[in-house]
């Protein structure tokens, strides 16, 4: 489902590329202030929502859920508008219009909800300090100190969440294939493709502190997504003659409340927002 979704966002993205006169946005972000914007915002929460209920292996789980919930955060939150093209809004909507109702009526209790989550989920594992209660632990600290943020200093939450939120978002994408590379006796494809987003990082970051070419950010963006598709792609299929079915992280199916994705988190606790 989460390729399915990637696969419309670039799908929009594409079509709004003939539609805008063959000029790309800056980043997959800055489609948010186009005719694109439903789809991106719709796809983040799917996505966000996606990538918190699919289980798998104990740090996998801590940072798909970092990434789901940052999801929401991107979609929530929007960029500065692009400028990239002649006419990057092509949305009759203000930014001011839209930006200040999120912060308002939606992004408190997505903080709070996040908080709780995060703190829960961490203190199922207390009695053992690991690397999954560190990561829930230090995700919780962060929401919390994004809350007060929002409360002290809106307009600067409102300029830089999105960009400390898409960060989160990508570095627990990064995780998750890590973690599985990290694994004993991993799939070496998986270590290939930790590799891989691991050079794409380090050639980003060289290009942007040096050349800056245009569309650096969203040839970046892509490129990680690619690469994590290729993971996800990669994972389902080695597992799938293990698990005897298509779960992207295998394991013994229990229930039917999950929607066929692994039902039991053998070395973790239950998702808070990913089980009924």
């Amino acid at each position: 489902m989460v390729i399915v979704l990637l696969g419309l966002l670039l799908g929009s993205i594409i079509v709004h590329l003939f539609v805008n006169g063959f000029c790309a946005q800056g980043s997959i972000s800055g489609y948010y202030f186009t005719s694109a914007q439903a789809m991106f915002v719709g796809i983040m929460f799917a996505v966000g929502a996606c990538l918190i209920i699919y289980q798998g292996d104990g740090v996998q789980n801590a940072w798909l859920d970092v990434s789901g919930f940052m999801a929401f955060i991107v979609a929530l939150v929007p960029a500065d508008i692009d400028k990239t093209c002649e006419k990057p809004l092509d949305v009759n909507v203000a930014p001011e219009i839209v930006t200040t109702p999120n912060l308002a009526t939606t992004l408190p209790p997505v903080l709070v909800c996040g908080v709780g989550a995060f703190a829960w989920l961490a203190l199922q594992r207390s009695r053992k300090l690991e690397l999954t209660v560190i990561i829930r632990a230090a995700s919780a600290l962060v929401v919390i100190a994004a809350a007060i943020w929002a409360g002290v200093d809106t307009v600067g939450f409102t300029n830089n969440a999105h960009t400390f939120a898409a960060w989160a978002l990508f570095i627990g994408l990064i995780g998750v294939v890590v973690s599985a590379s990290l694994q004993d006796g991993a799939y070496l494809g998986y270590r290939v493709v930790a590799g891989l987003m691991a050079l794409t990082l380090v050639v980003w970051l060289g290009l942007y502190l040096t050349v800056k070419p245009s569309h650096l950010t969203l040839v970046g963006e892509l490129a990680l997504i690619a690469e994590f598709v290729l993971f996800w792609l990669m994972q389902t299929e080695h597992e799938r003659g293990k698990a005897g079915y298509g779960s992207p992280y295998g394991g013994k199916k229990e229930g039917a409340g999950h929607g066929g994705v692994q039902g039991n988190r053998s070395s973790d606790s239950p998702s808070v927002l990913g089980t009924g």
